[in-house]
């Protein structure tokens, strides 16, 4: 087994350390296609190995971020897509206008939560409707990212500081959330899980 992907197994990598090996693997895996060589393909053997486990085992649980993300289009909540994505056990983005959300939204790793919000006031709360974790990443046959995800059946929604979210995409760290969040908000998250 390759150095990486044992490390990544363990458990024993840092969200940053996976998204360093993931960026690394991509570049070999492009070198590979640019240079066709038997050294090249050998990397890049070990690069598409390097990539399965990143998209498919957790890293640190205290690395793992928090994306409280948009799921109403336009804001409106008769568009609301976490319906679907609940349903199918996933969760995807398609929001052309901005390549930095786009790109925010790929860098998430499995073991990532993401916390369905829409703004209530502006610049002061918004609404959390639910919540999930990211178990698998995956790309669709034309290439976006999409994601696995074990939605928890959350029925309570809950009203709470905004903390900067004002984007469709909000990572945050688990210090950040720890310093703005009620303790009603950890109460809220610890909800079980049904599988």
């Amino acid at each position: 087994m390759y150095q990486n992907v044992e490390r990544i197994i363990s458990g024993k990598c840092s969200r940053s350390e996976m998204l360093r090996i993931r960026e690394n693997a991509n570049n070999l895996i492009e070198m590979a296609i640019d240079t066709p060589t038997r050294e090249n393909e050998a990397k890049a053997k070990e690069a598409t190995e390097d990539l399965s486990a990143c998209d498919s085992h957790m890293p640190e649980p205290l690395s793992s971020q928090y994306n409280f993300m948009s799921f109403c289009p336009g804001a409106d909540i008769d568009k609301r897509r976490d319906v679907k994505w609940r349903e199918q056990g996933s969760c995807d983005f398609d929001f052309w206008e901005s390549e930095g959300q786009m790109t925010a939204f790929s860098l998430q790793v499995p073991g990532d939560w993401i916390i369905l919000k829409k703004e209530n006031e502006p610049n002061e709360t918004m609404t959390l409707y639910g919540f999930g974790k990211i178990m698998k990443r995956l790309m669709d046959i034309k290439g976006f990212t999409y994601f696995d995800v074990n939605w928890n059946d959350q029925p309570e929604e809950m009203l709470v500081p905004l903390m900067g979210c004002n984007s469709n995409i909000n990572m945050k760290t688990l210090e950040r959330v720890k310093k703005v969040m009620v303790k009603e908000f950890w109460v809220w998250l610890s909800h079980p899980f049904n599988n």
